[in-house]
């Protein structure tokens, strides 16, 4: 299984991304797999995984979102694990969460007839992951989270 987690983090994340509903279910269901089989083995590849992971909670097919949900509680049984998951990977979350919607913003630029469903879909969801921050972080660490997000 360690051989393989050498290629299962970028896998992953290409894969959470990919056009296809069915392929982005089926990767959740993988992931939980792995989980499972690694246990606490598989805490050093959390911050590559959990911003992808985290995000894909609320891809807008729902057995998507349904899937990495159902995962990621199995995972981290307790709100206190998820928010500690949450909190360790934050700056990774954000960077993705800021390069998905930079792309969603020029894809917005491009015009409404060149603008696919996927930048549409990004921008909803960056807005939407963003409120979700309030509900695991403090408001202290909000704010340093905004001026981070906001300027980079």
């Amino acid at each position: 299984m360690s051989a393989f987690m050498k290629v299962w983090p970028p896998l992953f994340q290409k894969l959470t991304l990919d056009d296809s509903r069915k392929v982005r279910e089926l990767t959740q269901t993988v992931n939980e797999e792995i989980c499972k089989g690694l246990g606490r083995n598989f805490a050093p590849y959390l911050k590559s995984i959990v911003p992808y992971w985290f995000l894909s909670q609320f891809d807008l097919h729902s057995p998507v979102g349904s899937g990495a949900t159902k995962s990621f509680q199995l995972v981290f049984p307790s709100a206190e694990k998820q928010k500690g998951a949450i909190s360790y990977a934050i700056n990774e979350i954000l960077d993705l969460v800021r390069r998905n919607l930079q792309s969603a913003l020029v894809g917005c630029k491009k015009g409404p007839e060149e603008s696919t469903e996927s930048h549409v879909g990004k921008k909803g969801l960056n807005c939407f992951v963003k409120n979700v921050f309030v509900n695991f972080c403090s408001a202290r660490r909000i704010g340093l989270l905004s001026i981070m997000f906001l300027y980079g």
